[in-house]
């Protein structure tokens, strides 16, 4: 992220008064980090995007405690929450640290898992 800032200023820099030239600079910008995220979601994981954008890289380093998913005691290894995971984690594994930066907390893996009441969570 720092880099890409730097990049970015370095090239604003070079004529900061002409206002089509910020705009070629924030275009490559763009163009680059969605080059560079498309290869990562292809080869890494689906979500590369916000690893790359500055924006998602503040927000993981922001967010603060880190959201953990732990497997409830009887897991049954079914893996529905697997399946209910809108940004393909896999819950059943449990998750923590960088992984879990990814979860949108939307609690589809915890409506999914026949183990949990209704209203139950497997976030702690």
């Amino acid at each position: 992220m720092v880099a890409l800032l730097a990049f970015m200023v370095w090239r604003l820099a070079a004529n900061p008064a002409d206002p089509a030239h910020w705009g070629r600079v924030f275009w490559v910008m763009c163009l680059a980090t969605t080059a560079v995220a498309l290869a990562l979601a292809a080869v890494y994981r689906p979500r590369a995007w916000c690893v790359v954008c500055p924006v998602g890289s503040m927000s993981t380093l922001l967010r603060w405690p880190r959201h953990r998913i732990d497997v409830p005691e009887g897991c049954r290894g079914c893996k529905l929450c697997d399946k209910a995971c809108s940004v393909g984690l896999a819950p059943s594994r449990g998750i923590r640290g960088t992984a879990a930066a990814d979860c949108l907390q939307c609690a589809a893996c915890t409506e999914a898992c026949p183990l949990l009441p209704e209203g139950g969570r497997l976030a702690a």
